[in-house]
């Protein structure tokens, strides 16, 4: 049976924490309150841990203690709070086998960097909600924890045979295991029941020529990704990453600027997110 016929047939293959699955909701209504956001957080005690740790770091300085969830919210903001909710429920819900080419921590150091990175590209296109931008590029590679976790021996051999022979992640997958991570987010996300343009930027963040120039989420992804791991943030298990595609490039407004220009003009802080995990 094949890699995509088993997915098929395992039951509620990852399903999505109730927690994030309230988060999103509230992440996708303007009318949402703060209060409601905290009030959602303090259901799970130890998610509350984790939104006072991170509200408590060393890289937001507050001078003052924050001492409960309701401040956290107030002095972080909304969108803030949302966006470390996600990517605790996701990171710490989700485990990954022990793998040398595929290291827990630095895999969601990539995804949650590259959630972050789309957020601020999300600024190019108005008609783009930054929060919908995060979610996508949170979840872009979410198609290689499913394999991590289900099929290891087979997801093993393709990471190595990917590094052995410095090629794309995603083309060796494709010829070992006729499936890539791209294929399997897309089965999983839309399983999740979330929005088509989520779906089609988890699906396409490699191959954004075939999606629509209108297609903003997809541009958005596939960019933040090729620049997280230009900056080397995290790790991804991809020892070969993608090249801008020119269609994206030009959609985004970023002709004739090189990756280098981009990142300095985004001013993206990825330390904050080492707090996160």
């Amino acid at each position: 049976m094949s890699i995509r016929s088993k997915i098929k047939s395992l039951d509620k293959i990852a399903p999505l924490p109730t927690i994030a699955q309230k988060v999103l909701g509230l992440a996708d209504d303007f009318s949402a309150s703060a209060q409601k956001l905290g009030e959602l957080i303090k259901m799970d005690q130890a998610l509350t841990g984790r939104i006072l740790r991170v509200a408590n770091s060393s890289f937001f300085g507050f001078s003052r203690k924050i001492g409960n969830v309701d401040l956290a919210v107030a002095i972080l903001g909304f969108n803030e709070v949302t966006m470390i909710t996600l990517a605790s429920c996701l990171a710490n819900d989700y485990s990954i086998k022990e793998n040398p080419h595929f290291p827990r921590r630095e895999f969601w150091m990539h995804s949650i960097g590259t959630g972050q990175i789309a957020r601020k590209l999300s600024d190019l296109i108005p008609d783009v909600y930054s929060n919908n931008a995060f979610v996508a590029g949170l979840l872009h590679d979410f198609g290689k924890v499913v394999l991590n976790q289900f099929f290891p021996d087979e997801f093993s051999a393709v990471l190595r045979t990917a590094l052995e022979q410095k090629r794309s992640l995603n083309q060796v997958s494709k010829e070992l295991l006729k499936i890539d991570h791209t294929e399997i987010g897309q089965m999983i996300i839309e399983e999740w029941n979330l929005p088509p343009t989520l779906i089609k930027a988890i699906r396409f963040h490699h191959d954004p020529h075939e999606a629509d120039e209108e297609d903003y989420l997809v541009h958005i992804t596939h960019l933040a990704n090729i620049l997280c791991h230009h900056v080397k943030f995290g790790i991804s298990g991809n020892p070969l990453p993608d090249k801008p595609c020119a269609i994206s490039i030009d959609v985004l407004g970023l002709k004739d600027k090189d990756l280098d220009e981009i990142w300095s003009e985004l001013n993206v802080d990825l330390e904050s997110i080492k707090t996160f995990l």
